[in-house]
């Protein structure tokens, strides 16, 4: 078998696998939706991934942080609640 016929097989079994369970939301989608840019296949689809991006950039305190890993929030609340 030459390498053009090994990449044609490793396609079409890409192609056979119609439907890939996903991680997170558990709906079967394409093969193409589970590579990340530099083609390497994941667990979870391009839409959870989108999903899960989203809601980090939205749950951030104004210091530019995840709320639950802030230093400065964090302190001030147990500040307030020993005051």
């Amino acid at each position: 078998m030459s390498i053009e016929e090994k990449a044609d097989n490793k396609s079409m079994n890409l192609e056979e696998k119609a439907d890939i369970k996903c991680g997170k939301c558990k709906c079967y989608r394409y093969p193409s939706e589970f590579l990340n840019t530099r083609g390497r296949t994941l667990k979870t689809c391009k839409k959870c991934r989108d999903l899960n991006t989203k809601s980090r950039e939205r749950c951030k305190c104004p210091h530019g942080k995840r709320k639950s890993q802030c230093k400065e929030c964090t302190e001030s609340k147990t500040q307030v609640k020993t005051e």
